[in-house]
């Protein structure tokens, strides 16, 4: 039997480091839930503290977890691939200890930019997802009659995250083919996108999630990112390659749910998240916002334990 995790060092980097995420986080649920249990302590004053903080970390590593896990699928990554990530990491083993895992970078820079930019395309694929699903709801979160097109806000949203992921292109010098690659997806990613969130994602969830895409400050803490790393990359021309724009994909996504209607009526299957993979899909991220500067993430001083989160305000 073909070993599901052989031929990984032939993914692109961003692949193989979202099956490191996959691996590295199902081994840090594994550590808090086997390990960090914590002690008691008869006639403590902390009461019930000590386990509503075990638990705590525990559901936000989870969400972490499966939220990898299903941005590896969408990623275009065999599920056996990410199931044997996720399974090795739940042995205790992280992926630099793994056999399988390449040699390091010798471009850590330009890996955590293509990074960057493979979560600004995802973000982009998921808004638009979320405002396919909105338009055919039905019982009492139904679109209000006056709910028609995107909402200013988030379409305004969607640009400047396409702008960014467009200065991130820009500064790895992507050609065109490896720009496509990354934002340009096939049907079967969107029957998989808009499977998961159709059939998994719970309507009150989606609603929060969908409404926490047009928060101003999206747009403002993007925007500020642009002006950062223009200045910080000396970027003296627009760039070239961008992601789809909104309309393009909220027309991929509308097809792509059009044909899960399809699916659903004739009874056809199609391989998507599982409940568990999709439960976090919109719910994991409710428009938090991280305030720090993205250029403490080029910082070639700070460990990668210090570098924000990509996720910056979505």
């Amino acid at each position: 039997m073909t070993d599901p995790l052989a031929g990984v060092d032939r993914l692109p980097g961003w692949q193989r480091r979202l099956l490191q995420g996959v691996q590295d986080l199902s081994c840090e649920h594994a550590r808090v839930l086997n390990y960090e249990f914590p002690t008691y302590f008869p006639g403590s004053e902390a009461g019930h503290l000590p386990m509503q903080i075990w638990r705590g970390q525990l559901t936000d590593v989870h969400s972490q977890r499966m939220q990898a896990r299903l941005r590896a699928i969408d990623g275009g990554i065999p599920r056996a691939t990410v199931d044997a990530a996720a399974e090795a990491g739940a042995y205790g083993m992280r992926w630099a200890d793994s056999p399988h895992a390449p040699p390091s970078s010798e471009h850590p820079e330009l890996d955590h930019i293509i990074d960057h930019l493979t979560f600004d395309a995802y973000r982009l694929e998921q808004m638009a997802a979320m405002h396919a699903r909105r338009a055919t709801m039905h019982g009492p979160l139904r679109p209000h009659p006056g709910e028609t097109g995107l909402p200013e806000q988030t379409r305004r949203n969607m640009i400047a995250t396409a702008h960014r992921a467009a200065v991130f292109a820009q500064i790895a010098d992507l050609s065109e083919v490896e720009a496509a690659a990354i934002w340009d997806r096939d049907e079967p990613t969107w029957d998989r996108l808009i499977g998961s969130l159709m059939e998994h994602v719970d309507d009150f969830a989606f609603v929060e999630g969908w409404r926490a895409a047009s928060w101003g400050h999206i747009e403002a803490t993007l925007t500020a990112d642009i002006h950062t790393l223009t200045d910080m990359y000396g970027l003296t021309t627009p760039p070239q390659l961008w992601p789809p724009d909104p309309d393009t994909l909220r027309a991929r996504a509308s097809a792509a749910v059009a044909r899960y209607h399809d699916r659903t009526a004739t009874g056809t299957a199609v391989e998507h998240g599982s409940a568990s993979d999709a439960a976090t899909v919109i719910d994991a991220d409710s428009g938090t916002e991280t305030d720090s500067g993205i250029a403490a993430e080029f910082d070639a001083g700070a460990p990668p334990e210090q570098q924000i989160d990509p996720d910056l305000g979505w």
